[in-house]
Parts: structure tokens; sequence; C-alpha cells
């Protein structure tokens, strides 16, 4: 969760090469859109000073203080910064370990196109 520079231009890897930098959780949810379980993230109840980046990418995402507890238990943000990610609305009910969403958006950062779960 610190400063850094994001990528000049878009991220393309093989999943052969996000396999071997990322952990198996991260590859889980970044390249397979998995999630954790609602309440046991490791960032959930992270509230301190600084910049959230994509685990892939390096990108910059969004601000600590854009950050709220919105009691769904994901971390939830309610600005990302300039140009970070983008927002698609998702055609399909979406349904997370049984909750049910029929409003989602996807939110995936700009340049890796990763899944934030």
């Amino acid at each position: 969760m610190s400063s850094s520079t994001p990528p000049p231009g878009p991220v393309q890897k093989s999943e052969e090469e996000w396999e071997a930098i990322l952990t198996p959780e991260q590859f889980n949810i970044l390249r397979r859109k998995g999630t954790e379980y609602p309440g046991t993230g490791e960032y959930d109840k992270f509230f301190e000073e600084g910049i959230y980046k994509c685990a892939g990418c390096g990108t910059p995402l969004y601000r600590s203080s854009t950050k709220f507890n919105s009691g769904c238990g994901w971390p939830a943000f309610y600005e990302g910064l300039p140009g970070a990610i983008k927002q698609t609305e998702m055609t399909k009910a979406s349904s997370y370990m049984g909750f049910k969403n029929n409003n989602s958006q996807r939110i995936l950062p700009l340049l890796a196109e990763t899944h934030l779960a």
C-alpha cells in the first residue's frame, strides 16, 4: 500500500507469467475472479494512510482517504484515482459466497484488467 508509478502501458502477461509472480491466493482472485470470504481479507478493516495498489501490476488504484466501512466484509472505496480503474456493468446477476447482487459493477485496474474481487 505505498505510492508507486504505474506501468507505462497495458500489462500483457501470459497466465503462466501471472502465476509465477502472484501468490496462489492472489492468482485465484486476480486471474480466476475468485474472492475472499467476507470479513477475512487483510484489508477489510485496514484504515492506515496510504495508496492501495494492484497486487499484480503495482498500479496505484485508491487513496486510503476514499475507503469506508460498507459493512459488506470487503474493502470499499467511493472513488478511484483518476485514470486508474474502469467500471463495467455486469450483464447477469452476480453471486459471491451466496450473496446475490442484481446491480453489480466490475471494477478493474485499467492497465492490467485483473479482477479486484
